[in-house]
């Protein structure tokens, strides 16, 4: 009997045309545009699903404390996608979510997905060139 992550999964993945499962790990990565690696997985304590996404490596110096500074202004923003985070082990800035599972929907999640993703990619693009956020779009 599937659980109502893997019906999710299936729902999802016929709208993004390609083949979902869940790992070892209890998780399923999804790869958007050949770029951006979105991670889901299931927290059980609260019953929620956690989206996870590393955008990309930042270079040590005064950029990388620009892109952090630019990325915890976004924290304080309202709303939001998602919130920003540094990992001190690969060097990479991400973004993270959660998302309660009731009463999330496929076209809920599948419209979540693609402003996460599409904030990762913006944010990704100005980095590789060498801005420290996105330019604002008001």
């Amino acid at each position: 009997m599937k659980t109502s992550f893997e019906e999710l999964l299936t729902d999802i993945a016929i709208e993004f045309d390609t083949t979902l499962s869940i790992d070892e790990n209890e998780s399923c990565s999804i790869l958007f545009d050949g770029i951006i690696t979105v991670q889901l997985e299931i927290n059980e304590e609260d019953k929620s699903l956690i989206i996870f996404s590393p955008i990309c490596q930042i270079p040590p110096g005064t950029f990388r404390e620009n892109v952090l500074l630019s990325a915890l202004k976004e924290n304080d923003k309202f709303p939001y996608i998602g919130i920003f985070g540094f990992s001190t082990k690969t060097t990479e800035l991400t973004l993270h979510n959660k998302l309660k599972l009731r009463p999330l929907t496929k076209e809920m999640l599948i419209s979540f997905l693609t402003l996460f993703v599409d904030s990762c990619i913006n944010w990704k693009e100005a980095i590789d060139s060498g801005r420290s956020a996105p330019i604002s779009k008001q």
